[in-house]
């Protein structure tokens, strides 16, 4: 789920697969106390994206749940434009193994 709030009045509003053009995404990170990733854009929208519902969508094995772990600490723009973009399912699929532990 993908909150999106207005700067003027911080009120939340749920949005539903809207296309956001990323050349205007000015920038993104992940607030572990929310467990949020919140991506700003150049327009002055501010979205906050839900992670556990991400994951709750997308994590169905311990590899990708650990994945998308990873993506949320390390590179929490890309996390952003693959969700927002609908590639994050196609990313999972591809098998990466940022998160899994080393020996």
């Amino acid at each position: 789920m993908i909150h999106g709030r207005d700067l003027d009045n911080r009120t939340d509003t749920t949005l539903y697969r809207k296309k956001f053009p990323m050349n205007k995404l000015l920038s993104c990170r992940y607030t572990m106390d929310t467990n949020r990733v919140e991506a700003r854009f150049e327009d002055g929208t501010t979205l906050a994206i839900d992670c556990i519902a991400v994951e709750d969508d997308y994590g169905n094995t311990p590899a990708q749940r650990a994945e998308l772990d990873w993506l949320l600490y390390h590179k929490p723009l890309e996390y952003a434009q693959m969700v927002l973009g609908g590639e994050i399912e196609h990313y999972l699929s591809l098998g990466c193994d940022h998160g899994r532990m080393e020996d």
